[in-house]
């Protein structure tokens, strides 16, 4: 085992593992949906991401058991509500340029989820 292995090591095991806990990596600005979807105009909170991903499975699986639906709408559902958010994003981006060459300033991120 060489220097740098066994030094990695040893802080690793006093800092708890990860570098996350130790505070070297810092926290992602927007949750993995978000950044999956690669939104850019909306600010969607941890809270409607869950809500958004999870609901859309929940409902889809809902829908399903009651028989209202097949089941091939289960895994088709979430994808259909992240197409919408992504077109709902690039909506946002498209009145944010408009306001943009409008008016000359515009403000970051208006548009709040």
């Amino acid at each position: 085992m060489d220097e740098s292995t066994r030094t990695r090591r040893q802080i690793r095991s006093r800092t708890g593992g990860t570098n996350y806990r130790s505070g070297h990596v810092s926290r992602p600005s927007q949750p993995w949906y978000a950044r999956l979807l690669r939104i850019k105009n909306l600010r969607l909170t941890t809270g409607w991401c869950v809500l958004l991903f999870e609901g859309a499975i929940v409902m889809a699986i809902l829908l399903a058991l009651t028989e209202l639906v097949s089941w091939w709408v289960v895994p088709i559902l979430p994808l259909l509500v992240a197409g919408l958010v992504k077109l709902n994003d690039v909506i946002a981006g498209a009145g944010m340029k408009l306001m943009r060459d409008r008016d000359g300033a515009c403000p970051d991120r208006p548009f709040k989820a």
